[in-house]
């Protein structure tokens, strides 16, 4: 089980997603659905820049397709 404080959901069509943005050397917005067999890192610019629900749909289905 993944701890999920800090996490968001998102629910894509018929599944739930998690999303964080994770901040070190460059930022990346990590999502992963609910089984943990999706999991995807996307570059995100800045974190001063808000993060909406159509962004992670535009990430979700770029890297779904």
């Amino acid at each position: 089980m993944t701890a999920k404080k800090g996490r968001r959901k998102f629910l894509h069509g018929d599944r739930m997603f998690y999303w964080y943005i994770k901040v070190d050397s460059c930022h990346r917005i990590i999502i992963y659905s609910e089984d943990k067999k999706t999991r995807i890192e996307a570059p995100f610019p800045d974190t001063e820049v808000p993060v909406t629900p159509k962004t992670i749909g535009d990430i979700l289905d770029k890297y779904l397709k």
